[in-house]
């Protein structure tokens, strides 16, 4: 029975890292090809995962700060969400690649074009 266990695992391993290859292909052509589009993208799918990392946060201190039995089911699935807070911040780097695709004040010929903006 554990040889059958640690078979699928390594299959969903293997299709994992599949698909997380094809991912990161996908990324790189998008950041080539439309990079306005790619850091749009980029940053819009990073705050959702954000959000989520720090509402789960704000409940996890919320359920400790009380000590109440209401959150035993799922402070383990917070614990989780929260972890991936580091993750997230090495994540936001690319974005200051994309600054200039993202805010048009952060283009000198946009901003010397505008009057708005000067």
């Amino acid at each position: 029975m554990t040889l059958i266990v640690n078979a699928s695992a390594g299959r969903a391993k293997t299709v994992s890292l599949l698909i997380g290859v094809i991912g990161l292909t996908g990324c790189v052509v998008g950041w080539i090809a439309t990079p306005r589009e790619f850091f749009v993208a980029f940053l819009f799918g990073h705050f959702f995962f954000l959000g989520l990392s720090l509402g789960s946060l704000g409940l996890l201190m919320i359920h400790h700060l009380t000590a109440g039995r209401w959150g035993y089911a799922v402070r383990r699935f917070l614990e989780s969400a929260v972890g991936n807070l580091p993750l997230l911040a090495v994540l936001f780097a690319p974005i200051f690649f994309g600054l200039r695709y993202l805010y048009p004040w952060m283009n000198p010929s946009v901003v010397a074009a505008s009057d708005a903006l000067r």
